[in-house]
């Protein structure tokens, strides 16, 4: 797992980059509520995307089969 400093930047990284049609999903993943797993899966590719785009490295990151 990432460090608390790692994990606090992910965090941060996230809250100024998801897109506003991702941010409820967002949101209550990162609150610990349920999501359905399609929207799980959407948020999951978003997020690769995002960070794609500011070059953060998501071969680090577990992939889903549904990727």
């Amino acid at each position: 797992f990432p460090s608390h400093d790692m994990q606090a930047e992910i965090i941060s990284f996230l809250d100024s980059n998801i897109r506003s049609e991702y941010r409820e999903s967002y949101l209550k993943l990162k609150h610990n509520q349920k999501i359905n797993k399609s929207e799980l899966n959407k948020l999951k590719k978003h997020i690769i995307e995002i960070m794609k785009e500011h070059e953060w490295n998501p071969t680090e990151f577990p992939k889903s089969e549904d990727n």
